[in-house]
């Protein structure tokens, strides 16, 4: 037998099941749960962002993770993307043209996965390191 039909004048027979009829407001949004993102969810996201930095394949890169003092410290292992050396000594103005020099690049891709993987993730990065496993030798296109 339903409230309603037994007389209750509660009104539970029109109210959706598992909703609250109570007039206590509903609590803020920070109290409500919690968002967690697991360390392999960090992995992929800091993965992703080294090869784009990198310019070499999700597949080439590898990281380790650690906690300083409830900061994450990140470790990159992977190649990165170059211009032979004999374009560069036909035409020294492909170094700055394909993004400058291996360090100066390696520096951009640290700063990059940090700022960006703290914006996506929320999560506190102490340090990113960055350690050059190989080089990948591509050739330069010419514009026609």
């Amino acid at each position: 037998m339903t409230a309603a039909a037994a007389g209750d004048s509660r009104g539970a027979a029109t109210r959706a099941p598992g909703l609250s009829t109570s007039s206590r407001p509903a609590a803020p949004a920070t109290e409500r749960g919690r968002t967690r993102v697991t360390s392999k969810a960090l992995s992929r996201v800091i993965t992703a962002l080294a090869a784009e930095a990198l310019q070499v394949s999700t597949s080439q890169v590898a990281i380790a993770l650690s906690d300083r003092a409830g900061a994450l410290v990140v470790a990159i292992h992977a190649p990165i993307r170059v211009v032979s050396l004999h374009e560069v000594h036909g035409d020294p103005s492909v170094v700055s043209r394909s993004g400058g020099t291996v360090l100066d690049r390696a520096e951009r891709a640290q700063l990059t996965v940090r700022t960006q993987a703290q914006q996506l993730t929320g999560s506190v990065i102490d340090s990113v390191t960055v350690r050059l496993t190989g080089v990948e030798i591509v050739k330069q296109e010419r514009v026609k």
